[in-house]
């Protein structure tokens, strides 16, 4: 098993490199999240790699862009990226959504995956993907096998010419070496998923190492975007119009400071507040605040049968401030659609009231 594999030559990073100012983006989820105001850590891999990287090449201006959110997958990077990474015209992104796309829906989480790959590409950005660890991983690795995650996420790497880095193989190496213990390496989690200092530093390690031997590489021409491996990916996501969505009271528009992806969010809390979203594509999600203070929805397409999101509330989940996707539905007909929405307090554990903010509606033409 490799620790590191390269893949197409970086031809933004190197062109960046060149001019001695290079701009690094990171998606993914808490292991990655530089503050624990959006459920990260401050001493997380992309803060030893940055650190690392100043030192290694002090003639070079190094940028970081770092847009992971604790508990989240593939669709919220790819909800954010075009804001987080894109706009701000980073030259390399590292993408870090093993884990927590790990018991997520197989099919559509590979379409947002192929989707943000396709994006990033498509806007002249290198992409890299970093996978980590979770202990569900460990029996594969254990016996010399790649994880069903991992292996699916090299089947697209290799598909679009994508590097990875498995700094978590290489944590891994180093507790058998025995170079730390496990609990030096994955302490705030009971030896579960989150490192703490000592684990983010081997992280870095191992992607520091994937750069530094890239550098020794020569660029080389962009390579033309592949056919898809999925036609129905996610790459043309785009924000259903705020004027699409019939908002009036008891739900109001307000300014959103804790998280920078966003700048405003429809509110409620009243039980039962119902709205209706517009919208043409075939799939559509939304971007919520959750917590256990925040109601059940419910809601139809087009008239038809009820779903219902619960989301997840488990007992470490806060009562307020997650910033989660919900996707609402795919593989719907190519056209306009009518999304009713409401939401509920419900006589369930781990639900305390009928909130409800949501900062955007994303559908898939």
């Amino acid at each position: 098993m490799q620790e590191i594999r390269h893949g197409a030559p970086l031809c933004a990073f190197h062109a960046a490199l060149a001019r001695k100012n290079v701009k690094i983006g990171f998606l993914g989820g808490s292991i990655t999240a530089g503050s624990r105001n959006v459920g990260g850590n401050p001493d997380n891999w992309p803060s030893f790699f940055m650190g690392a990287l100043t030192e290694k090449y002090p003639n070079v201006l190094w940028e970081s862009y770092n847009a992971g959110i604790g508990g989240t997958g593939s669709l919220s990077g790819l909800m954010r990226a075009e804001k987080e990474v894109v706009a701000p015209k980073c030259d390399v992104v590292f993408v870090e959504y093993a884990v927590n796309d790990y018991f997520e829906e197989k099919e559509p989480y590979r379409r947002a995956r192929e989707g943000l790959v396709r994006k990033l590409r498509k806007a002249g950005i290198d992409v890299v993907f970093l996978y980590t660890f979770r202990t569900e991983m460990h029996a594969d690795m254990a016996a010399g096998r790649m994880p069903r995650i991992i292996e699916e996420m090299e089947t697209l790497a290799k598909h679009y010419g994508v590097g990875s880095v498995w700094a978590g193989l290489h944590a891994y190496r180093a507790v058998c070496a025995g170079r730390l213990t496990w609990e030096q390496w994955l302490p705030a989690s009971g030896g579960t998923l989150h490192p703490e200092a000592a684990g983010s530093a081997l992280y870095a390690e191992a992607a520091v190492r994937f750069l530094a031997e890239e550098i020794g590489r020569e660029g080389g021409a962009k390579l033309p975007q592949p056919a898809p491996l999925d036609e129905k990916n996610y790459e043309n996501i785009s924000p259903v119009p705020r004027e699409n969505w019939s908002v009036a009271p008891p739900w109001r528009i307000v300014r959103e400071l804790k998280y920078p992806w966003f700048d405003t969010a429809v509110f409620t809390a009243a039980d039962g507040a119902a709205m209706q979203v517009r919208f043409t594509g075939r799939m559509i999600a939304a971007h919520i605040d959750f917590g256990k203070r925040h109601g059940v929805l419910r809601y139809r397409i087009d008239g038809g049968n009820e779903r219902v999101f619960e989301g997840p509330r488990y007992d470490w989940v806060p009562d307020a401030d997650w910033c989660i996707p919900v996707l609402l539905a795919d593989d719907l007909d190519r056209g306009e659609h009518t999304l009713e929405l409401s939401t509920h307090f419900i006589d369930m554990p781990q639900c305390k009231g009928s909130e409800c903010a949501i900062y955007t509606f994303m559908s898939v033409k």
